[in-house]
């Protein structure tokens, strides 16, 4: 088994305990809809730390313009991940925000099918229950809907889905972390070494931190240095154009304090269509935008990977 493979499985493994907030906790055996989708992409979002510090990104022999070709039903989980990491996108290695670190991955409908795949691939469900669960995503985060018969995606007026003029309105995932009370992220990935990745557990050497067993690379040993106010965040994120007009958020859920000690994950819903004007008409690129910490923090997203 590959060192990649044994990631996988090992944070496949912890990630209950270690990414979800406190309020996405299982109940009566099972989650809701959005709390699953949740799960999978900060799964990806952790994986995307502990690959970074192996330098292990190769997930699948396919990228991703050559897995979505398939019917998703084909995916497997590295596949699947391998999709969830491509949509994502980050300010990890901006040093001129080097205490806030942000993870955002849009719902496209790629990644609605690839979280649902990951969340089926950990909890078996049927066939029945990822196509209802898809489509009921699909619905939500996208304003979608799906054909089964012919494997694709359906607007709200009833044409097969082409591109991200159709879409109506669009939910991120965007996870925060404050990393103050840690060693510089840059200068840990040069130190890192892989020691042990057996007994399901991921240990690593940090030269000026010495041996550490843990499965997250921003070691936030210490009390955060920046402690920055975010009781008004909801009022600072923005979505931004080609032709530089900008959104506001339609609503925000997920924040849990007022001040960002340590990480917040929040579910952002975007509306796209307004009086017959698309935001997206006549752009190639979408810039989300976060105001209120050290710098502004600015994430493209390519429009092309809207299938």
């Amino acid at each position: 088994m590959s060192l990649t493979d044994h990631i996988v499985r090992i944070v496949f493994r912890f990630l209950p305990s270690i990414c979800l907030p406190a309020r996405s906790v299982k109940r009566a055996g099972s989650f809701s809809l959005h709390e699953r989708t949740q799960e999978s992409i900060l799964y990806t979002i952790l994986l995307f730390q502990v690959l970074a510090l192996t330098s292990c990104f190769n997930l699948g022999l396919n990228n991703y313009e050559d897995i979505i070709q398939k019917p998703s039903t084909h995916w497997s989980t590295q596949e699947s991940l391998t999709i969830l990491l491509s949509c994502m996108e980050h300010n990890v290695f901006d040093g001129n925000s080097p205490y806030v670190k942000v993870f955002a991955i849009p719902y496209y409908p790629a990644v609605i099918l690839a979280s649902n795949r990951v969340w089926e691939d950990r909890h078996h469900l049927s066939s029945e229950e990822f196509r209802t669960t898809s489509e009921n995503l699909a619905r939500l985060n996208a304003g979608l809907y799906i054909d089964w018969t012919r494997n694709q995606f359906v607007d709200g007026r009833g044409n097969y889905f082409r591109g991200p003029l159709q879409l109506d309105s669009l939910m991120f995932l965007i996870h925060i972390e404050n990393i103050s009370g840690s060693n510089n992220f840059s200068s840990l990935l040069k130190e890192v070494r892989i020691m042990d990745v057996s007994s399901g557990s991921l240990k690593v050497s940090i030269e000026s931190l010495g041996p550490q067993k843990t499965l997250l690379p921003f070691l936030n040993s210490a009390y955060p240095s920046y402690t920055p106010d975010i009781s008004d965040l909801e009022q600072r994120i923005y979505l931004v154009n080609d032709k530089e007009k900008f959104i506001r958020p339609k609503y925000v859920w997920g924040k849990r304090q007022s001040l960002l000690m340590g990480d917040e994950n929040l579910l952002v819903m975007f509306p796209f269509r307004n009086e017959g004007h698309h935001f997206l008409d006549g752009s190639e690129k979408m810039y989300l935008v976060i105001k209120g910490f050290e710098t502004d923090i600015k994430l493209t997203f390519n429009l092309s990977k809207i299938h």
